[in-house]
């Protein structure tokens, strides 16, 4: 297969000259007030190392298949009851974090086991990375009774 790599612009173009910009992490946005730092992760057992995992297989992968694959989850923002303004959930354990100066972020979600999560937004390929979420609180639900 012929490829033309654009190193500045992160894109490969494949079979027909279609871009296939690929998925990237930024901690640019990391709010370590709330949550945990990178460094509480690394002595977390496995966690920095899931979290590497998971974003080579992004930088392998569009922002559509992350989704359709289910790598990234989107919250649903629209559901008054349980989101409300800056679409925070309304059982956080969190406030709207000093780190973002939009206040119409669409929250998402990796999920890296039961309670583990990394929550961030995407923005043109870029998944920032907001909180690091050992604990399950930045939306805490009922455990299902299964």
């Amino acid at each position: 297969m012929n490829k033309n790599y654009s190193r500045s612009q992160g894109n490969w173009q494949g079979k027909g000259g279609k871009d296939q910009s690929k998925v990237l992490m930024s901690f640019e946005k990391l709010d370590i007030t709330q949550g945990q730092s990178l460094r509480e992760w690394n002595n977390e057992g496995d966690l920095l190392l899931k979290l590497t995992e998971i974003n080579a297989t992004l930088n392998k992968t569009t922002y559509s298949r992350a989704i359709t694959d289910g790598i990234i989850e989107e919250y649903d923002i629209h559901d008054s009851s349980k989101f409300s303004t800056n679409n925070m959930p309304k059982s956080s354990k969190w406030k709207y974090p000093l780190t973002l100066t939009d206040k119409n972020v669409k929250w998402c979600k990796i999920r890296l086991g039961s309670t583990r999560r990394v929550i961030g937004y995407l923005e043109k390929d870029v998944f920032y990375i907001v909180f690091l979420d050992k604990d399950h609180q930045f939306y805490p639900t009922e455990p299902n009774n299964t």
